[in-house]
């Protein structure tokens, strides 16, 4: 199972932590005087959360503006300024998107200033103030009643559910969850923060999660097993707030404090600097990681990343990769990574209480976003990279889509697409380890999948496998759907992979019309649930999903059908991925704010509007990044067409890093990897490091063009919210 690497949250101070929470229901109307005053605070999730865009308005409608330093910390003058205040806040943190808001009911005494810390708890309290549910509305004028009167109860009650967490945390005596001073530092209040996880539904519904809490998992659900796992969906020490929630008869738990296990400044959290110092220096100079008969040695790596190295397991096993091939071969002695910079580690999950899930990312001297995932393991009192002790990465994520085709009539169908908001799953098995040739079929059940049954789960193969032995290739980076509904074998062998050239790795689930009401039909498609579904309340968060995996010993045979035969022993390995978020409902995912395509893009995927090109043309991907209060775009997904035939197979977009494509040897479109976004701020954004398209081959045709681009956002509580706008000519 694959999940992401790094996160390093620093270590968090709580210094005086009393700032009075019954004074935050004062109503405090009136604005400062001559004196100046200010207010000031910490923003941040665990980690601090810098250079974001931080919103000060007053009840109104004044607003100061600013941005956060290193440290998370910012500071605005509130001279004149009249309560209640709102604080809107976003930014970028690691490779995801956040956005948090606070409020404060009271205005700073005369000549003084104010506190107003801006993470995910404050957030939530937005949520249950605002009006619409949605913490980024949440206004200082509309709803000043609401947080004069509310506030304090509010944050008292999440205080109160807390307690436990801030014990174990180190935090005793009261807090006050907006005014209390801390510093991102990975200790005190921080240290709560990197412990628990808030997951913000669109219609203001907010989960707490305690990262440690024990969810009944399959004992080893972070690698292979070798017979079918039956993982357990309890969610163990949540709770649940709506909208509008505000005062509380009584104040659970959702902690126990004993449960505390995160690993201190002296472990996990010195990674990020190791890592960093370590890239800093030349790939000739960086050294390597050797693996004799299993083991790993660090002797001839240089100094710098001696430190790193450290962390690493000598057993290191991350889908089927070594620590040599993963951080030697493919990070230490690659010039790619030289100066790479690299962001605090994010800890997903506690599997157990000494094996967590975390999420490691960085950024390339080139600007552009890269990461992985891998599990740590605490053994003998210090926390180690060991990976998931298996052979496959897996990953399922929650996604809600608005697509367009300006090929069809909204609201209606076209083959392998829709006009229509829907909400499914990412379900992921990707090609490059080195068992991926073995594998003959996967089926992936779970909630909204199906329950494993002979033709009652979500089935994957290779798609177009072509070529024989160890020059197999196939067309998608990536495993794709072949059957959700049929009557087939019980071991599914003699089925056909994928031949439509379609890489297809989003499952639809349901889906509504872009008016929000319409009904729609799906496409005989396998990436579409055979039957929409109405109910999402059985969906949870970290909910199990198993994927079956059946190999072969030896590489099998494609024929030309497509079919796989095994020429030795046939096998079967289980896997458990579980949703980092939970999942939108239909009403909930036509509330999220989409990426709006600028017109310039919408001319160029239009047949019409002259959108070919020819070698050596660019072709820039916009979009208006203040239309529709959109999150900004972390990366891109491109569909090239060709109307001609087989004489010009080869388009390439950026030979170089970070990406690569290629037409289907038909001639027909094929959808290109994934494409990471440098400057997520700009109006107008070609692709990273100024690429072309280029296709030399047909340029005297006039017949290739874009023809799709998916906008993707990862928020920071796991949701990829993406738009795609399309002209579909299949």
């Amino acid at each position: 199972m694959s999940l992401f690497l790094q996160r390093f949250f620093g270590p968090l101070v709580w210094g005086a932590l009393m700032l009075s929470v019954l004074g935050l229901a004062d109503c405090g109307g009136g604005g400062g005087s001559a004196t100046s005053s200010s207010i000031n605070g910490v923003v941040a999730t665990g980690v601090p959360l810098p250079s974001a865009n931080v919103t000060l308005t007053d009840v109104n409608g004044v607003t100061k503006t600013t941005t956060t330093g290193a440290d998370g910390s910012y500071s605005v003058d509130a001279t004149g300024l009249t309560a209640p205040f709102v604080v809107q806040v976003s930014g970028i943190s690691g490779d995801s998107f956040v956005s948090l808001t606070s409020a404060l009911a009271t205005a700073p005494v005369s000549g003084q200033s104010a506190t107003i810390n801006v993470t995910p708890l404050t957030t939530t309290i937005a949520a249950m103030l605002s009006g619409t549910g949605d913490p980024s509305t949440l206004s200082a004028a509309s709803d000043q009643s609401v947080i004069r009167s509310s506030l304090s109860n509010v944050s008292n009650y999440l205080s109160g559910a807390l307690a436990n967490t801030f014990l174990a945390g180190g935090v005793s005596g009261s807090f006050d969850l907006i005014s209390g001073p801390f510093s991102a530092n990975g200790s005190g209040v921080d240290r709560v923060l990197d412990n628990t996880l808030v997951n913000l539904a669109p219609n203001g519904s907010v989960t707490l999660f305690d990262k440690n809490a024990n969810i009944g998992s399959a004992s080893d659900d972070s690698g292979e097993m070798t017979t079918l796992p039956t993982p357990s969906t309890a969610i163990a020490n949540a709770i649940v707030l709506t909208r509008g929630t505000t005062n509380f008869s009584s104040v659970p738990s959702i902690l126990d404090g004993s449960a505390i296990n995160l690993p201190n400044n002296s472990g996990m959290n010195a990674i990020q600097g190791d890592l960093t110092n370590c890239f800093a220096v030349p790939a000739a100079q960086r050294g390597s990681i050797t693996v004799t008969s299993g083991i790993a040695s660090y002797a001839a790596v240089a100094t710098a990343c001696l430190p790193f190295a450290n962390f690493i397991a000598t057993n290191y096993l991350e889908s089927g990769l070594n620590a040599q091939t993963q951080f030697s071969t493919n990070f230490l002695q690659s010039s790619t990574y030289d100066g790479a910079v690299f962001d605090p580690p994010y800890i997903v999950r506690f599997v157990t209480p000494t094996k967590a899930i975390v999420h490691i990312s960085w950024t390339l001297s080139s600007g552009v976003r890269q990461s992985f995932e891998t599990i740590m393991s605490n053994g003998s009192g210090n926390w180690l990279l060991t990976g998931n002790q298996g052979n496959f990465d897996v990953s399922i994520q929650p996604i809600a889509e608005k697509r367009q085709d300006l090929n069809s009539t909204p609201g209606s169908s076209a083959v392998d697409t829709l006009n229509a908001y829907t909400v499914g799953l990412n379900v992921r098995i990707t090609l490059d380890e080195p068992h991926w040739q073995n594998i003959m079929w996967v089926v992936v059940t779970g909630n909204g999948l199906g329950d494993g049954t002979v033709g009652n789960g979500a089935l994957l193969m290779p798609q177009a496998p072509s070529g024989s032995g160890s020059s197999l290739t196939f067309g998608c980076s990536y495993l794709t759907f072949v059957n959700n509904n049929a009557s087939m074998s019980a071991n599914y062998d003699g089925t056909a992979a994928n031949g439509s050239g379609n890489c297809a790795g989003y499952y639809r689930i349901a889906g509504v019309g872009l008016d929000g009401s319409s009904a729609i039909t799906w496409p005989s498609k396998a990436s579409y649930r055979p039957s929409q579904l109405s109910d999402f309340t059985g969906f949870h968060l970290f909910e199990p999903y198993v994927f079956h995996i059946h190999t072969c010993s030896v590489i099998p045979a494609w024929s030309v059908a497509r079919v796989a035969t095994c020429g030795g022993a046939e096998s079967d390995l289980y896997y458990v991925a579980r949703l980092p978020a939970l999942m939108p409902t239909l009403s909930q995912a036509t509330q999220l704010n989409y990426v709006v395509a600028d017109a310039s893009t919408i001319a160029a995927i239009t047949p019409t509007g002259g959108s070919v090109f020819t070698g050596g043309s660019t072709l820039p991907v916009s979009w208006d990044p203040s239309a529709n209060k959109a999150p900004p775009v972390d990366s891109l997904n491109i569909q090239i067409a060709d109307g001609t035939q087989g004489s010009c197979p080869i388009t390439e977009v950026n030979p170089g890093e970070p990406f690569s494509a290629s037409l289907n040897s038909d001639g027909t479109r094929k959808a290109l990897a994934t494409v990471s976004v440098v400057d997520t701020s700009s109006t107008t954004v070609s692709f990273p490091s100024a690429a072309t398209i280029t296709n030399a081959n047909c340029s005297s045709n006039g017949k290739t063009r874009l023809n799709m681009v998916k906008y993707s956002t990862h928020r920071k509580d796991g949701l990829q919210i993406q738009s795609v706008i399309e002209y579909a000519d299949y």
